[in-house]
């Protein structure tokens, strides 16, 4: 299933992988006037023309980096990745309220694929 998260103006796809968080895309608002790039499981960064402006592809296939890479990649995003783990935590081990309410300004919504 995949998952997306939303906190103010970006917005990250994620899926379970077993037991850890493979990421697939970041679109960051903020940054739309950028091109798509894709970023590599190993960290290398390639253009991707066929990308829509602001969005970064993480992996291929089966090659997508866990939460714990990315984070480090684009720390800016911390309260972002936070969220993500949040509604992680509440895929994996639920409890009677979801752990991302108290985080601010966010929407997630799972979307089955």
């Amino acid at each position: 299933m995949l998952h997306t998260t939303v906190i103010r103006d970006a917005t990250v796809s994620w899926r379970l992988a077993g037991n850890r968080i493979a990421m697939e895309t970041l679109t960051d608002l903020a940054s739309a006037h950028r091109p798509a790039c894709r970023v590599h499981a190993d960290g290398s960064i390639a253009d991707a023309p066929e990308g829509a402006p602001g969005t970064v592809y993480f992996g291929r296939d089966d090659e997508r980096p866990d939460l714990v890479q990315v984070r480090d990649w684009l720390p800016k995003h911390a309260a972002l990745w936070d969220a993500v783990r949040a509604q992680y935590w509440d895929a994996v081990l639920p409890l009677d309220h979801p752990r991302f309410r108290g985080l601010g300004e966010v929407a997630t919504m799972p979307y089955r694929r």
